[in-house]
């Protein structure tokens, strides 16, 4: 909690560092491990609640934590935000492609290739290039990156502004793929299960 007001805080450093420990004993314990950590004290989305999230997700990750959680919420998890849900989306990107490292391998290192190419030489026709590209590097789909040029030209949009009209296209256009029949069964299965589980309580606690 914040010793100054008491209030629950989920988005303090603090809750990265509990999260990364229980990962770790987790792991210690061959057990998976979930950690609450795409959290945040914000009311909104802003520059607080993308370092309070960002910080200790990456401590827990890089911990081994099988799961993390909490993404798009808000207000100590008393709010949702399907814009925030697309932010998070690109933080858990991040996050992923942090923890991977770096790859050092008489492939990766391509020797033959750099001294073929040489000093000055153009690096992004050759097919090496072409097959770690997307291994190697981390596409991002909401952040930008263009000159500043473009950007004015797309409408100068900040993150935020970006987020909250993908959060409306995904609403508005997606479309889930339904489950294979066997696994909708399965499903129904269990459902039934617990039904007559429950029933079975009811009718004991009755009696």
């Amino acid at each position: 909690m914040d010793m100054r007001t008491a209030n629950v805080s989920q988005g303090c450093p603090e809750n990265g560092i509990i999260c990364a420990a229980a990962a770790q004993i987790a792991r210690y314990y061959n057990v998976p491990s979930v950690a609450n950590v795409g959290c945040t004290d914000s009311k909104t989305y802003d520059a607080q609640a993308s370092y309070e999230k960002t910080g200790p997700a990456l401590m827990a990750a890089n911990a081994g934590a099988n799961m993390l959680q909490g993404w798009g919420m808000l207000e100590t998890n008393l709010t949702c935000c399907c814009a925030a849900l697309v932010v998070d989306f690109e933080i858990v990107g991040t996050i992923s492609r942090l923890i991977q490292g770096m790859n050092i391998s008489d492939e990766t290192l391509a020797v033959d290739t750099v001294e073929e190419i040489g000093p000055g030489g153009n690096f992004l026709g050759i097919k090496h290039t072409r097959d770690f590209l997307m291994k190697e590097h981390f596409i991002p789909q909401l952040s930008d990156r263009f000159k500043r040029d473009t950007w004015k030209k797309m409408g100068g949009k900040d993150v935020i502004e970006r987020a909250k009209e993908t959060a409306v296209d995904i609403l508005k256009t997606h479309n889930s793929e339904p489950l294979e029949r066997e696994d909708r069964d399965q499903i129904r299965k269990i459902v039934k299960e617990a039904e007559k589980r429950e029933a079975r309580k009811q009718r004991l606690t009755t009696r």
